[in-house]
């Protein structure tokens, strides 16, 4: 991590974001262009035509694909350029977050307050979740870098929060990164999970993730032998971690 680095990177993208016209409507979004200048201040090896795609980066050290949500959508992209070099998946995180309301005709911008949500390693095993056959591969790796972020939302029907949408996403410092290279760098970031056997709903209790988000990160973890359905208790299937 280099917090230096990172500011000088957050003011270069703020600088350029700033000479376009307002909120949601940057061809690029300011978070996504800070991330770029972070791992790459050279700008000269960002967005390189590469066997028919572009890549966000692309220097000596391989290729880097940035990708803020839907990381899913790469796989195709990143499986075709592991063929000729290494590539890195970058997944930005919102360990803290804040959030503006901006007001649909004025524009004006409500002060930040904190979120109750945030993001953190199981949000990031989601992101994976469809790459788990390839994270020994020693053509790829993810970097999960987590950030201190404020969030701009436009208001839902009647100045509700319910339906509200975001506009923008900014990063604000960043607070860690780490990188994975291989199932086992996982360990150390799901200590949390118990040596204990465990239900769906108490492995629920233990991430704070649910539904979808959950059935995708407890598939990864299954794919990756991380741990194994080893009965029932009741209607419930059991698990246990082995590791």
């Amino acid at each position: 991590m280099n917090a230096e680095r990172f500011m000088e990177a957050r003011i270069r993208a703020i600088s350029e974001s700033g000479e376009k016209d307002g909120f949601g409507r940057l061809a690029e979004k300011t978070l996504h262009k800070t991330l770029k200048y972070y791992v790459e201040p050279d700008e000269s090896f960002h967005e390189i035509k590469f066997l028919g795609s572009i890549a966000d980066i692309k220097n000596e050290s391989g290729i880097y694909e940035i990708q803020t949500r839907a990381a899913y959508k790469l796989r195709a992209k990143i499986l075709k350029y592991m063929a000729e070099c290494h590539v890195c998946l970058v997944l930005p995180l919102a360990a803290k977050k804040t959030v503006s309301w901006v007001d649909r005709e004025s524009g004006e911008i409500s002060p930040p307050r904190k979120s109750p949500k945030s993001e953190g390693v199981y949000d990031a095993l989601f992101e994976m979740s469809t790459y788990y056959d390839i994270l020994d591969d020693p053509a790829f790796s993810v970097r999960l870098i987590y950030l201190d972020t404020t969030e701009y939302r436009h208001r839902g029907k009647g100045g509700s929060a319910y339906g509200s949408r975001r506009i923008e996403r900014m990063a604000n410092s960043i607070l860690d990164e780490c990188d994975i290279n291989e199932k086992e760098s996982l360990i150390p970031l799901i200590s949390d999970i118990p040596k204990t056997e465990f239900t769906a709903k108490e492995f629920s209790k233990i991430t704070k993730r649910s539904g979808r988000r959950q059935f995708y990160i407890m598939k990864l973890l299954e794919n990756l032998h991380l741990i194994e359905r080893v009965g029932k208790r009741g209607n419930a299937f059991v698990y246990k971690r082995c590791f």
